[in-house]
């Protein structure tokens, strides 16, 4: 078992990107500083191994994770320094700060399930079932999963006050938004991991 609980702050994140530069501002770096990318808070892991009766033997393991930030990038030079890096404003004259919100967390459970049958003194059969995300929990972040969601496009207001002009594409006019109006996911939006899905195996020992 493992949990860890922690808080990661930079002021640049883009050491490792090929994407770009995503700074508010290349005259003023101040207001960078602020949760790191990677700041996930909670992590938390656990794994057992049971012998039960009839000789089954039980494994399974559960994880769970807290969301990452998301950085709210207006996609426009809302600022006229000629970069469209920009964040949108909060209010009149106030951009977001970087990583200002926070993503959805994930969680799943793992179990397997052994069974031997003794054929002989040297022939062994095994039987398997493995069941993974048993709970069948959605798991859906906003963004995509690839990218770990970290940067979602159409936020804030301008600098004036007027209402940003969300940038056209996949997050453009729907920042932060998990489900349509149906009721449905945002096909805009990723999935950490699988729905539940299981697999069966047979091993012959000899």
């Amino acid at each position: 078992m493992c949990s860890l609980v922690a808080q990661a702050y930079s002021d640049d994140d883009n050491e490792r990107s090929a994407s770009g530069f995503t700074y508010d501002s290349p005259a003023n770096f101040k207001p960078e500083y602020g949760y790191a990318n990677l700041d996930i808070r909670n992590n938390f892991a656990s794994y057992a191994v049971a012998r039960m009766p009839w000789g089954v033997i039980l494994s399974g393991n559960f994880s769970a994770s807290s969301g990452q930030p998301i950085d709210p990038i207006a996609g426009s030079d809302l600022n006229g320094d000629g970069s469209t890096s920009d964040r949108g404003y909060q209010a009149a004259g106030i951009p977001f700060q970087r990583n200002s919100f926070r993503n959805r967390g994930w969680k799943t459970v793992n179990l397997r399930v052994l069974k031997d049958f003794r054929l002989s003194e040297k022939y062994r059969l095994q039987l398997s079932a493995e069941m993974f995300n048993l709970f069948n929990w959605d798991n859906v972040i906003i963004g995509s999963a690839a990218t770990n969601a970290n940067t979602i496009y159409g936020a804030g207001i301008n600098a004036d006050g007027s209402v940003a002009a969300p940038r056209s594409g996949a997050n453009g006019p729907t920042f932060m938004r998990l489900k349509l109006p149906s009721g449905l996911y945002d096909s805009n939006n990723g999935q950490v991991g699988l729905p539940f899905h299981s697999q069966f195996g047979v091993r012959f020992f000899f």
